[in-house]
């Protein structure tokens, strides 16, 4: 939107539409998205039940409709407890199996454009990493890396148990 256009419109404003200006000048900057973190969850969802079923790759995700009914239904107690537990976790935990016995974790944090970590999630992510995507690009991208790493991981485990089987017996 031009300058030009930018002032007509302020002209002509009134108070009500003011905050609407305003709103609208925030949605103009660069990097702005429109699309809200609840549509990227459901992206996510998405793609990775297609990882599920292409790599064996497991995620756990507390979705908003179960907070919902726990805020509603439960006892305050209980739900004092839930919130306490689960603050600061990351939106999505994608676990994919090593070997028998270990298995990687990936804490997945999901973010719109504008979007920022929050106090009890910036707690929580200095002694548990976090990978922040912003789209389903970038999920994509920080999925892939994790099945890359995880080759390379399931490779040296395999060779340092072989060493310690060998030098045991």
């Amino acid at each position: 939107m031009s300058e030009l256009e930018l002032s007509k419109r302020k002209q002509t404003a009134s108070r009500g539409n003011k905050r609407k200006l305003r709103i609208s000048k925030i949605r103009e900057k660069e990097g702005y998205c429109d699309v809200p973190e609840s549509a990227i969850q459901k992206q996510c969802d998405d793609l990775l039940k297609i990882y599920r079923e292409r790599y064996g790759m497991e995620s756990m995700r507390m979705p908003d409709c179960v907070w919902r009914h726990l805020k509603q239904n439960a006892p305050a107690y209980i739900v004092k407890e839930a919130s306490e537990w689960m603050a600061g976790f990351a939106d999505h935990n994608v676990f994919m199996r090593l070997t028998d016995r270990y298995s990687l974790a990936l804490h997945l944090e999901l973010k719109s454009k504008t979007g920022k970590l929050h106090g009890k999630q910036k707690n929580k992510s200095e002694k548990i990493p976090y990978q922040i995507s912003r789209s389903p690009e970038k999920t994509k991208e920080i999925l892939d890396k994790m099945i890359k790493d995880i080759e390379i991981y399931r490779v040296k485990l395999m060779y340092a148990l072989r060493e310690k089987w060998e030098w045991e017996y």
